[in-house]
Parts: C-alpha cells; sequence; structure tokens
C-alpha cells in the first residue's frame, strides 16, 4: 500500500482547508506537481493531497493511503492532461476519473501538451478543461482562468468565514483512525436529521499524531460545545490516542460527553479505560441520538431570519465541500436549491455551475443554462431597481455568460439576440455620475457592440451591421484614454479583418492595420508586456492574409516575415522555447504560399521545409498530437503544390498522398471538425495529382462526401461555405475533362447550396458565391446543351435574381 501526502501553504495543518487531489501518470507526477500545485496554493489557501511512494513512509506529511477513501472526500481532483496519461492505462484514467465523475466530484484537467483536445473528449467526455498550451492575443490569461476554475469548486477563505459563521455549535467527534467509516456514518446519522444540519464537526482529518497535533485537538476542544465519541471494540483493545489525550483531556475541559456504541464493545471495559463515561447510546437509536444531540446544544441554536436564504446557501456550501462537515451532495444541493427559492442570486449561479460541471449534481447542460437565465433576470430586477454601473456590469457579465452558453451549448443564437437586446436597452438606463462611471460604462458598451457585430458577422453574414457595430464601439472610446487603449487595439484589429477579409477593401484594411499596429506597438513601449509584442506579430499575419487574397504576394511576403521575426522573438522571451513554435511555422508556411504565388518556387520550397523541419521537431516532443500531426499535413499538401510548380510530379503526388494519409488517420483517430476540414483539404490537393480524371474524381468524391458530411453534423454558415468550395473544384475539373454530365449535376447542387445562403445569410461574400454558382451552371448547360442552354439557364437566373435582390 502507498502512503499519501500533502501539501499546504508554508507546509501548515491541512485541519479546516479545502481538500484538493493530484492525481496524474507518474512521469507527469514528477514533471508537473510543483509547478501546478504552487500555481494553485498562490489562488487558494487548501491542502493538495497526493500519492508518492518515493517519498519516505514515516515523512512528516505521510498518511496510510486507502486511495478511494481518500479521494471520496475531496472537494476537487486535478490532473495534468498529456500524451503519457491519454494513451496509457494509468490508475488516474481507469480509476480516479470515473470514481469522480461517479461521485460528482468536480474534475479540473490541466492540458500541457497542445492537439490533444480531441483524444481528451474521447477520454474525458464534456469535462470542462483549462489549456495551458494557448497563447493567444485576445484571450484570458491562463492565470485568470485558473482562478476562475477554481473559485467555481472550492471557496475562497473570507466565504469560508461565512460558512463557519453559519453553523450553530461545533461537534468534537474522536474515534479511532482506523474506524474512519463509522465517525462518517456518525456524522450522517446525526445530519440526516433536518434540526442537526446546521451543527459543524471537527474531527481528525489525516493528521499524524505529534505536538502541532495536539495544540491544535486542544484548540478545537476548547471551541467545542460537544464531545461525541464514536465507540468500537479499537477503543479498548490496545492502547490508543483517543483514550490517552483526547478523552482525558475532553473531561479537564468539562466538555459534555456523548459515547455512540457504534460497534458491540464491551463496556466493562469502557468503563475501567473510560473513567467516568456516560451511558453508551447504541447506533440504531437514532431518535435517542438526535435528541440527545440538540438538547446538549439547544442554548447554542441560533434563531434563524424568516428570510434564511443566505443560511441555507452557506450550509449548502459546506456539505459541497466538507467544510466542518460531512461531504453530502444530495444535501448540499436540497440546501442551495432552498436558497435559490428564496431568489438568492448566489444560489442561482452555484446551480448554473454545479449542473455544468456536474459539481454535487449530474452534469446537465440544459439545466445549467435554466439557473443562467434567473440569474440574467435576477440581476436585470436588480438593476432596475438600482440602475448603477455597479448593477449594470455585473448585469453585463452575466449576460454574456449566458449568451455565450445558449450557443455553445445549444446553438440558440435567439438568446443572444435577445441579451443584446436587453443590454442596449437598459444601458440607456444606467445612471452615472462621474467621469470615472462615465468611463466605465462606455466600455461596456463598446463590449456590447462588439458582441453585436460577432452576432451580425457570423451568424447572420450581415456586413453593413457589422461595420456598423464596430465604427459604434470605436466611437465611443478614447484613443488618449489609457483605459480605453487595450479594447480600442481589439476594436481595430477587428475593423481590419471586416474591411480585409469580409470587405475585401484593401485600403481601408490597410488604413487599419497601420492604426493597429501603431497601438500595439504604444502599448508594449508602454508597459513592455510581451503581449502586445505577439499581437503586432498576429496584425501582420493577417495583413498579410488579405495581401495574399488580392494578389499582393509581395507585400504579403513581407507581413509574414516581420510576423515570423516577431513570433521569433517573443518564443526566446518564454520560459518554454516550444511555444510559439508553431506560429513561427505558420509564418514561414504563408511566406512559402507567397513566393509560390510570385513564381518563385525554389525559395517557397525552402520556406516550406523550414516550416516542415520546425512541426516535425514539435511531434518529438507531443508525439500524440493531432493539432501538431495536421500542421505536418498542411505544410506537405502545400509542398505537393509547390513540387507541381516545380515539375516533379513524382514528388508532388507523394507529398499529397502523405498529406492524405496523415489527415485521414488523425480525422479516423479523432472524428473532429477541425480534423474533418484538414482531411477535406487533403483530398482536395491529392485529387489535383491523382492521375486521370477518374483517380482525381474519386478523391474529390470523397471530399465531397465529407463536406456533406460536415453539413450534417452542424448545418451553418461555414460548413454550407465548405460544402461550396468542393463542389466549384469538383465542377472546374469535371469541366476540364469534359464530364459534362458530372460538372452540370454538381452545378445544381452548388446552386442549391448557394440560394440556401442567400436566404439565411444575405450579404456581399453570399451574394459573390452566387455569382460564382450561376456562372458555373451556366458553362456547364452551354456545354452540355448547347442549343437550348440559354432556355434552360431561364429558371436558374430568376431563382438567382429574387435570393440576390436581398443581399
Amino acid at each position: 500500500m502507498g502512503f499519501m501526502h500533502y501539501k499546504t501553504r508554508g507546509q501548515s495543518t491541512p485541519q479546516g482547508k479545502q481538500h484538493v487531489f493530484f492525481s496524474a501518470h507518474p512521469i507527469d507526477q514528477e514533471k508537473y506537481f510543483e509547478e501546478l500545485s504552487n500555481e494553485i496554493l498562490k489562488v487558494i489557501n487548501c491542502a493538495i493531497w497526493y500519492e508518492d511512494d518515493t517519498i519516505e513512509q514515516n515523512a512528516k506529511h505521510a498518511v496510510e493511503n486507502d486511495h478511494l477513501k481518500v479521494l471520496s472526500r475531496m472537494r476537487l481532483l486535478v490532473v495534468p492532461v498529456t500524451s503519457t496519461l491519454l494513451f496509457s492505462n494509468c490508475e488516474t484514467l481507469t480509476t480516479d476519473i470515473i470514481y469522480a465523475k461517479d461521485k460528482h466530484i468536480p474534475i479540473l484537467p490541466i492540458m500541457m501538451e497542445p492537439g490533444l483536445v480531441n483524444e481528451f473528449t474521447k477520454r474525458f467526455g464534456t469535462i470542462q478543461f483549462l489549456d495551458k498550451t494557448i497563447i493567444d492575443p485576445t484571450a484570458i490569461s491562463y492565470e485568470r482562468k485558473l482562478e476562475s476554475m477554481l473559485t467555481e469548486s472550492l471557496v475562497k477563505e473570507e466565504i469560508t468565514d461565512k460558512i463557519k459563521n453559519a453553523f450553530d455549535a461545533f461537534i468534537f467527534l474522536s474515534y479511532r483512525k482506523k474506524d474512519r467509516e463509522y465517525a462518517n456514518k456518525l456524522m450522517h446519522l446525526i445530519h440526516e436529521n433536518p434540526n442537526c444540519e446546521a451543527f459543524a464537526f471537527w474531527y481528525d482529518e489525516y493528521l499524524v499524531p505529534g505536538e502541532e497535533f495536539n495544540q491544535a485537538i486542544k484548540k478545537a476542544l476548547e471551541n467545542s460545545d460537544l464531545f461525541v465519541l464514536s465507540v468500537t471494540p479499537n477503543l479498548v483493545n490496545e492502547e490508543n490516542y483517543v483514550q490517552k489525550i483526547e478523552y482525558p483531556m475532553a473531561r479537564e475541559l468539562n466538555k459534555t460527553i456523548l459515547p455512540i456504541e457504534m460497534v458491540s464493545t464491551d463496556k466493562n471495559k469502557m468503563n475501567e479505560q473510560y473513567a467516568h463515561i456516560p451511558s453508551l447510546i447504541e447506533m440504531n437509536d437514532t431518535t435517542l441520538i438526535t435528541d440527545t444531540v440538540i438538547n446538549a446544544l439547544k442554548s447554542c441554536i441560533k434563531e434563524q431570519p424568516s428570510d434564511s436564504s443566505e443560511h441555507s446557501f452557506f450550509l449548502g456550501l459546506a456539505y459541497l465541500g466538507g467544510i466542518s462537515v460531512e461531504r453530502d451532495e444530495k444535501k448540499a444541493l436540497k440546501l442551495i436549491k432552498k436558497a435559490a427559492e428564496g431568489d438568492l442570486p448566489q444560489a442561482y449561479e452555484k446551480l448554473a455551475i454545479m449542473y455544468r460541471n456536474g459539481d454535487g449534481a449530474k452534469q446537465d447542460l440544459v439545466e445549467s443554462i435554466k439557473w443562467l437565465e434567473k440569474l440574467f433576470d435576477n440581476y436585470k430586477e436588480c438593476f432596475e431597481k438600482e440602475p448603477s454601473i455597479k448593477n449594470f456590469e455585473k448585469l453585463f457579465s452575466v449576460g454574456r455568460d449566458f449568451a455565450g452558453r445558449a450557443i455553445m451549448y445549444s446553438n440558440d443564437y435567439k438568446t443572444q439576440a435577445k441579451v443584446i437586446e436587453d443590454l442596449v436597452s437598459l444601458a440607456q438606463k444606467c445612471h452615472v455620475s462621474s467621469e470615472k462611471e462615465i468611463d466605465d460604462l462606455k466600455l461596456i458598451q463598446s463590449k456590447i457592440d462588439m458582441i453585436k457585430a460577432i452576432d451580425a458577422a457570423t451568424n447572420r453574414g450581415n456586413l453593413d451591421e457589422e461595420e456598423n457595430d464596430l465604427w459604434s464601439a470605436k466611437d465611443r472610446l478614447d484613443r488618449n484614454n489609457p483605459k480605453h487603449k487595450k479594447l480600442l487595439l481589439e476594436i481595430y484589429s477587428d475593423l481590419l479583418i471586416h474591411y480585409g477579409e469580409h470587405r475585401i477593401d484593401e485600403d481601408r484594411a490597410d488604413y487599419w492595420g497601420e492604426v493597429a499596429l501603431n497601438l500595439a506597438d504604444e502599448l508594449y513601449k508602454e508597459t513592455g508586456d510581451v503581449y502586445y509584442k505577439f499581437t503586432k506579430g498576429d496584425i501582420y499575419t493577417k495583413l498579410g492574409r488579405i495581401k495574399f487574397r488580392t494578389g499582393s504576394y509581395k507585400l504579403a511576403k513581407d507581413y509574414y516575415e516581420f510576423a515570423e521575426k516577431i513570433f521569433r522573438e517573443v518564443n526566446d522571451e518564454q520560459l518554454d522555447k516550444k511555444n510559439l513554435i508553431s506560429h513561427v511555422s505558420i509564418a514561414l508556411l504563408e511566406t512559402g504560399r507567397s513566393y509560390d504565388a510570385m513564381g518563385q518556387y525554389l525559395k517557397a520550397k525552402a520556406k516550406y521545409e523550414e516550416a516542415l523541419s520546425l512541426d516535425q521537431e514539435m511531434e518529438k516532443y507531443f508525439p500524440q498530437s493531432s493539432t501538431v500531426k495536421s500542421n505536418i499535413s498542411t505544410v506537405l499538401g502545400d509542398m505537393a503544390i509547390n513540387a507541381a510548380n516545380l515539375k516533379n510530379n513524382e514528388a508532388a503526388n507523394k507529398y499529397a498522398r502523405e498529406a492524405y494519409e496523415i489527415s485521414k488517420t488523425i480525422f479516423e483517430k479523432t472524428d473532429s471538425d477541425d480534423m474533418l476540414l484538414n482531411f477535406i483539404a487533403a483530398c482536395d490537393t491529392l485529387g489535383s495529382f491523382a492521375g486521370d480524371f477518374d483517380d482525381q474524381m474519386k478523391y474529390l468524391r470523397e471530399m465531397l462526401e465529407l463536406s456533406l458530411k460536415f453539413v450534417e453534423r452542424r448545418d451553418d454558415f461555414m460548413t454550407r461555405d465548405t460544402l461550396t468550395q468542393s463542389y466549384f473544384k469538383a465542377i472546374d475539373v469535371s469541366l476540364t475533362y469534359k464530364n459534362y454530365d458530372d460538372a452540370l449535376e454538381l452545378a445544381k447542387k452548388a446552386f442549391d447550396v448557394c440560394e440556401k445562403q442567400c436566404q439565411t445569410n444575405p450579404g456581399e461574400y453570399t451574394k459573390k458565391r452566387m455569382l460564382m454558382a450561376v456562372q458555373l451552371l451556366g458553362k456547364a448547360l452551354r456545354k452540355k446543351h448547347p442549343f437550348k442552354w440559354i432556355i434552360m439557364s431561364a429558371k436558374y437566373i430568376e431563382r438567382s435574381n429574387e435570393v440576390l435582390k436581398d443581399c
């Protein structure tokens, strides 16, 4: 049997602290425990328990390990996620995670390597995870996410104090360590009576006897209102700590003693070894036990106010977290729901979290959304009663979370639209009385405008609305106000994307790119924060993409090289040199594409080879990462096109087939949307170099089947656009090889998809797609029916005109 150890701040006692269990693959245990435990303890004053057979049995903080019993008393299970873990059958996967999910113990998986999301989902299911590998200039920092996720499951010290104040009395529970199971039964037995729910217990939580322990025992006894003794034969069969220290100390302090016989025990020996012990009460006599407890503590029972929602809430948190009571998820859920019935917003929020994370309740995302909606409605009422900026900030934060999760969990865009409508309307009623409050309101209104812009572009394809919302967000803010600068940088970057990628307006994209670069540079000089330097690289990447799309390949190449240089510099400033290799690789890949487009094929080849080398280096660090393998597949696809440009058809076919095999393997293994897109692209590339018409169409039809599968999975603007592109490619090949039957059949299907896109997402982009579909359909009809194609085209032209008038 191994031994459990704990780590706390300053190696203080774990008594009274919330307990976290750290479970990892043995290799990861040694690699990541110190790093992650220090990060957790920086946020929450808790006790982190872990199993480590390499530490001596007699170490100060070693406790004999009954693994699952220890885990059953934990408030949170933390798991570092690595390829070593996911592709093994270690105890973390085969026992700990399964047990925690079954017992509704929250799990916090921390992703330590990139590209494992799909494999993680297969092994862990829908558990929310924290990704330590992502560097995203627009993302919330890892540290802030860690704090947020920890405080969803654990409570901070000030809340712990409120929880302890919610108890009426403290009972000192005395028992032998080997009788822990009976101690738990005894606590449950007493707490089954609703009149005893507010009685807390002090009990020995894993501590090893010693001087520190004796002092803790004495202090706990002094602060306790009742001494309850769990009686079993183990109290009399051998000399023990209860007999020598705890019981005499309780007598010396004149504590009321209540001995409860959990297992039949020799009463004569009890009387001999425990002087003046009261009569034993049998465990089965629950009425007598609870009546005796209540009678002994009646002077301590507090009279609760008529609205005791907050009292119920804090007691619920106590039972959920095992704070001074046994962990009892059913009682916790009952008490917190009782608090919610009293319209306590904290209870709404906690229930949303519990159902979202499967914490103390079975995971139910629909139920989680229901409680978020109640919380949003509650905050709306609070704001309408007192329309202060403080209340509006709370309302905005909850509304954004509610709307975002409604889309994430059930594609409910109507909820987002309603939330936006409410926030816009209520912002007009917000009372502000100082410059600071005016500034704060402007920032929130700008964020609302940005959410509206995303909704307009992504969900409805309405570029005019997107443009208006982004300008509105920008115009609310002051370029010279330090508080506004960071959000303005995000808005400038969004305007760059709007004009460069959505509107294809190169001049205005150039302007906003320059404005964004200047502000990023200014913020980096002011703060020294590498975030802003990274953002410069990200902006150059976007500019490069826009220039490439408009045919300015030389400028695209220059921008990508700027981005590569910045990403290399930022990577050199990181402690983990692997962090930004993928960004450098992508910049090299895009530079190679630019050289290819300019006809400088040998320079392009060199960039592709360097990108491939970096990705293969990453594969050594993360051999199971699907993202890294996907990047390799993408580079190989471009190397195939480059080899064809260099008239090396043998190499082109080789690279295309390698890309196809890698992407096919990843997709079959992960079955994820990202890898499906990668596989579609690989089919497209191989379809260009596969030989004769039949061979090419074999892969292009596979591409079409995959694109249709993508739409079946998630019928939205993006998946339908992917299908449209697949049809266009297959039509082009069919026309080239004069297979007009196939071309016409595919063109009709492409027209139907584009028609639906125009109807559901009217805008400039869908209009251009529709015109392309009409053009290809006309070509196919002209080739297939040269004498009557004009008449046959009429109905399609009429249908296209009908939908295009709304675009």
